[in-house]
């Protein structure tokens, strides 16, 4: 993909987290920054309103915001990790045809097995 330079100014405070952060991560500035921008300009139109006014509020509101979609971010990447991992068990026919009580039964057993 061919790619095209643009120029930006941040803050110093911004320029010195770019830094750490691209360290952190054996990555260059650049590259940080073209993730972001990817990233902000994929968001829906919706999520990037909502970004930008929790930014302009209050710092603690602004920080709880960042929180939530952390978790929610966190919660969706277990989630797919658990569907693949269900995906990768054989199936058991005995097992899935089992009722409920039995199932609990043969779970406990499978359990004290050494």
């Amino acid at each position: 993909m061919a790619s095209r330079s643009i120029s930006a100014s941040v803050s110093e405070a911004t320029a010195a987290k770019l830094r750490v952060l691209a360290s952190r991560e054996d990555r260059t500035v650049s590259s940080l920054i073209s993730n972001a921008i990817s990233l902000y300009t994929d968001l829906p139109q919706e999520l990037r309103l909502a970004w930008k006014q929790m930014q302009a509020s209050d710092e603690r509101s602004f920080q709880a915001f960042l929180r939530e979609v952390t978790a929610l971010t966190v919660q969706k990447r277990f989630e797919r990790a658990r569907k693949q991992l269900a995906a990768s068990i054989p199936r058991s026919p005995g097992l899935a045809e089992m009722p409920e009580a039995e199932l609990a039964d043969a779970a406990v057993e499978m359990q004290m097995k050494p």
